[in-house]
């Protein structure tokens, strides 16, 4: 169970990162440089699942057996 809420935790954190990068990102598109106050939010202990969330790699799960 302490698993599984690991994982939930950790997807928890990354959709917010992708909701951060993406907001950003939106901002820049739209030329409203004067509203970015932060820099390009990352983390690099979700990158992979944010990349995962992009679908830019798969991920499978392996379970014992």
């Amino acid at each position: 169970m302490d698993n599984v809420w690991a994982l939930r935790v950790a997807y928890t954190e990354a959709v917010k990162l992708v909701e951060a990068q993406n907001a950003f990102c939106a901002k820049a598109e739209n030329g409203l440089w004067n509203l970015i106050d932060t820099p390009f939010p990352q983390d690099i202990k979700w990158e992979s699942l944010v990349d995962v969330i992009r679908g830019r790699v798969k991920a499978c799960v392996i379970s014992p057996g």
